[in-house]
């Protein structure tokens, strides 16, 4: 029934693609971003912005902060999450981790490919 009415955004999507996400979202509501506003999403999730002009504790590199949980958290609390979601994580494209060496292998992505494109 919402087929075409929304646009689903996750927020590893749009960390490993700002631009193009913003730019995606933009389009959806009938906008078009300005180069001074391309300019800014990048600088802002890319660690570029000078600390006295950032608005957010977590502005920086948005893929390492989207990322962090997998070195900060237990895999007991990880596995216990993952157990509470896991209807919503399949859904919505997430993998599941089955060890301490999957959680915190930075090389494995735990989503699968953008949702909107396929």
């Amino acid at each position: 029934f919402l087929k075409g009415g929304y646009l689903m955004v996750r927020f590893e999507d749009l960390v490993n693609d700002p631009v193009g996400h913003v730019k995606e979202l933009y389009r959806y509501a009938g906008l078009q971003m300005s180069p001074k506003q391309e300019s800014w999403v990048y600088n802002i999730t890319h660690g570029k912005m000078p600390e006295s002009r950032r608005f957010l504790p977590l502005s920086g590199d948005s893929r390492k902060i989207a990322q962090s949980w997998r070195q900060k958290l237990s895999f007991e609390k990880v596995r216990n999450l993952q157990k509470i979601c896991e209807q919503e994580m399949h859904l919505f494209g997430y993998r599941t981790v089955h060890s301490e060496q999957e959680q915190q292998d930075m090389s494995l992505s735990l989503v699968s490919p953008d949702l909107n494109k396929n």
